[in-house]
């Protein structure tokens, strides 16, 4: 069977197909590197929490879950502090 010139063939297809699939994948790669860039922001603020001396206490726990919710990926997140002597 003949083809008109401008008609795509089978090969033509796979090919569109192919480079479909890897627009999406390279889409997902993309989100996932400014999650990690994301993520490390969060680091970066919470180790300049934790290195700061004027920061109160509360703050620094704060950052800590918010950093481990956006990291996992969690909509909430709770932090149990233990006293002296573990109670």
């Amino acid at each position: 069977m003949a083809r008109k010139p401008n008609q795509p063939g089978p090969s033509d297809q796979s090919d569109q197909a192919r480079r479909l699939r890897l627009g999406a994948e390279l889409e997902q790669i993309a989100e996932q590197l400014r999650s990690l860039a994301r993520a490390q922001d969060r680091l970066h603020d919470l180790y300049e929490a934790v290195l700061g001396r004027d920061v109160d206490l509360s703050v620094v726990l704060q950052l800590i879950v918010d950093t481990a919710m956006e990291l996992v990926g969690a909509r909430y997140g709770a932090l149990g502090v233990l006293e002296g002597q573990g109670r």
